[in-house]
């Protein structure tokens, strides 16, 4: 039958209740294909009640306006809005627009703190960051996810209530959605009319069914902001990525199939891949001494291996895995919440801050002049948000350089190394991948600094002896 077609999903599942009912996002699907539905939800066009004083406290961009103004036409769906867009404005701007109770659910506590800050400096007067032993709720409020489900299952101060009860439900992030059982108990045990998603890649690479689900429970993507436009209307630091042949060392045996093992060989514990990482490290703290350096990893071990050899060449670094505890030199823990290390990195207490997968999105660290990529990947998904660490403007950045590795080891991490190449051409990022260029920066003969100024037609003369020379040059070679 046509509906179970239209609503099957790549993994051979119906969306489809025996009753024949289905999640209302799917709406559009279902009649783009032809067939007809009753009982559609109606949402009145809001677009009237756009006007200055109801965005007294919020400044909007052109493209957030728009953004709005679709939203205000269609009740529900997503805003794809690339890293950087001001989604806590337009956000803002939506509470304001549809009026409490509503409710943001965000991933982490530090996401959640400081989105709820941002929406009060925006004139959101009442929300609130409930959390911990205090969970009263109030007209707006934002959430992290584990504390909604604890406080739904709980059923705490009539937690379920306040869901049947709530007229805008929000997610910030929310390509969680589709793989979490968490958010959507949350989403399904809520009755709330107005439902917005917020992310910079809501969708997978592949269709899936994650992607329906996301669709059902919230809405299909009403707006789009790539990360392109933001940067070529100046919104966005221009990213320029550093392709490093991993050339030398332990390659894994072609056989061996387990990621973990070939991840383990491949990239924790590849000490020539690893030198690469703190050599990087080494050379622009060297040329720039106020370089603030985020390396991105996935295991503890990778973090704690590298904090050991940064320390070793004398940077200044700490590992933080997230949570309250935080790696020093010597691996000694101090107890200091994840939120405090980014103020004190961005305040220039250490070159490098070494971050597991809790710093892959969400957070803000606008003054990062380099994003190390020391895990591999192919999701552009993933790729895409841990650029947006690095893409935030800040006084004196217009730019931040970007290092990843062209990892041979083995036939999927080369796999994958392409795709993430391929991933950064495809978002006109601009990519170097000379293996001159690359050695001629490890071994001191030249800056990082010295080829993005030749690139950009500024470098003055003498500088490395590297003026006059054209982007082709530092560009050639293949990887």
């Amino acid at each position: 039958m046509l509906l179970r077609r239209v609503l099957l999903t790549p993994e051979g599942v119906y969306l489809l209740r025996p009753d024949w009912s289905f999640l209302t996002g799917l709406v559009g699907r279902i009649k783009a294909a032809g067939i007809p539905v009753e009982g559609e939800p109606v949402f009145p066009d809001l677009s009237s009640g756009i006007h200055p004083d109801m965005l007294e406290g919020v400044t909007l961009r052109d493209y957030q306006l728009g953004g709005l103004g679709l939203f205000a036409g269609v009740g529900r769906g997503t805003a794809a809005h690339a890293t950087g867009a001001g989604k806590s404005e337009f956000l803002a701007a939506v509470m304001k627009l549809i009026g409490p109770p509503s409710l943001c659910v965000v991933e982490t506590t530090a996401s959640a703190g400081q989105l709820a800050k941002r929406l009060q400096s925006r004139g959101i007067g009442s929300v609130r960051h409930v959390h911990g032993p205090n969970k009263r709720l109030t007209e707006h409020n934002v959430m992290v996810i584990n504390t909604a489900i604890n406080m739904l299952r709980r059923n705490t101060k009539n937690f379920q209530t306040f869901l049947r009860d709530l007229r805008l439900l929000s997610f910030d992030e929310v390509h969680h959605l589709g793989n979490a059982p968490t958010w959507q108990e949350i989403a399904l045990s809520c009755s709330a009319h107005y439902r917005l998603g917020l992310s910079a890649t809501p969708y997978d690479d592949e269709p899936s069914q994650a992607d329906m689900l996301l669709d059902g429970l919230i809405g299909p993507v009403f707006d789009h902001i790539p990360s392109k436009e933001l940067r070529d209307r100046g919104y966005l630091s221009e990213p320029y990525a550093f392709i490093i042949p991993v050339a030398h060392g332990q390659r894994v045996p072609r056989g061996i199939q387990d990621w973990n093992e070939i991840e383990k060989r491949a990239i924790v514990e590849h000490e020539y891949r690893n030198a690469l990482i703190t050599t990087i490290c080494a050379r622009i703290v060297a040329s720039e001494p106020t370089a603030k350096i985020l390396v991105l990893v996935r295991r503890i071990q990778h973090g704690e291996t590298l904090l050991d050899a940064l320390d070793d060449c004398g940077i200044s670094c700490v590992f933080s895995s997230g949570g309250k505890q935080a790696r020093f030199p010597g691996r000694v823990l101090h107890r200091i919440p994840y939120e405090s290390i980014c103020e004190r990195f961005e305040d220039g207490d250490w070159n490098v801050l070494i971050g597991s997968r809790v710093y892959d999105e969400s957070q803000d660290i606008p003054g990062i002049t380099d994003l190390v990529l020391g895990s591999a990947g192919k999701k552009t998904r993933r790729l895409l948000q841990r650029l947006g660490r690095g893409e935030r403007v800040a006084p004196g950045k217009d730019h931040v350089r970007v290092w990843d590795f062209y990892d041979s080891q083995h036939w999927a991490t080369r796999n994958q190394s392409a795709k993430r190449r391929d991933a950064l051409r495809e978002e006109e990022i601009h990519t170097i991948v000379s293996p001159i260029l690359i050695e001629r920066i490890l071994t001191g003969q030249c800056s990082p600094a010295s080829v993005i100024a030749a690139i950009r037609g500024t470098a003055n003369e003498g500088t490395n002896g590297n003026s006059g020379r054209s982007p082709q040059d530092f560009s050639a070679g293949a990887v």
